[in-house]
């Protein structure tokens, strides 16, 4: 039945879903909309970090984050120096509270960037990541 359903249409490119989107009236916000046209976008450009940002804050909206936390936690793994993703997992994590979640992204970014990577370490996600920890 899935296969039966016409594709989504996008409102505007991959690149500016996010501007429209931000540029609706908060009378016309449809955050299953919003969903479907970010997911369409992150279809484009998968590695585009504020399209994984805007997934997790949808998917946190409609209680949907086990869907947005694949895509990020795909990103993370292979750039583990993009803080900005990191962070928007770990507030997805967190929101679910996801406790080994959150220990799984400690140890991929304890592990480091790997050689050759263009993105730097993120020594402050680390820290931020596990001062979130619970205790025990």
């Amino acid at each position: 039945m899935i296969g039966a359903m016409a594709p989504v249409q996008p409102l505007a490119s991959a690149d500016r879903i996010l501007e429209y989107l931000r540029a609706q009236p908060s009378d016309e916000v449809n955050p299953e909309e919003q969903a479907e046209q970010v997911n369409a976008a992150l279809a484009a450009i998968p590695h585009d970090t504020p399209l994984l940002t805007a997934l997790g804050q949808v998917g946190r909206t409609l209680m949907l984050s086990d869907a947005a936390t694949e895509p990020q936690w795909r990103h993370v793994r292979e750039r583990p120096g993009d803080q900005r993703a990191a962070l928007s997992l770990l507030e997805t994590l967190m929101h679910d509270n996801d406790t080994a979640g959150v220990r799984d992204l400690v140890r991929t970014l304890a592990a480091g960037v790997p050689h050759g990577d263009d993105y730097r370490a993120a020594p402050g996600v680390g820290a931020a990541v596990a001062s979130a920890r619970p205790a025990g």
